[in-house]
């Protein structure tokens, strides 16, 4: 995907953060991306480099999974909403096998703008994209 920079000026190709803590899902949900649009793709497998990430490379959005070793994708989205010194990325997509009705809500109470379940296909991912026109 393309737009502006913070500026305003030209066009730049979207940035895109994943946090999660297995490789494998880093890589695949990367490679989907790869074919769903024309991204730049970072990464990072823990929520505390995640938040280091996320503040040095300012992303458009962020896939976030919740469920992580250590800092967890809810504390990441409980930092950013409450840190107003932490980027705000324009969408947080929250990522998790863990997808009932009051785990959504505290998810989307904490910030995240979609949840995706996982585990989830190519076009899952594509319509969560379309959805929140990234």
């Amino acid at each position: 995907m393309i737009g502006t920079d913070s500026r305003g000026n030209g066009i730049r190709s979207m940035k895109v953060l994943i946090i999660d803590d297995e490789l494998q899902m880093r890589e695949v949900v990367k490679e989907c991306l790869a074919v769903i649009s024309d991204c730049e793709v970072v990464s990072a497998s823990g929520g505390d480099d995640g938040l280091r990430l996320n503040d040095a490379e300012r992303p458009d959005v962020m896939l976030l999974d919740m469920l992580m070793p250590g800092r967890n994708g809810f504390s990441v989205l409980e930092e950013v909403r409450d840190h107003q010194t932490h980027h705000r990325p324009n969408k947080i997509v929250a990522m998790s096998g863990i997808t009932d009705s009051a785990t959504v809500k505290a998810m989307m109470d904490l910030g995240a703008d979609y949840v995706l379940a996982k585990p989830f296909t190519l076009q899952e991912l594509r319509s969560a994209c379309e959805t929140l026109e990234i």
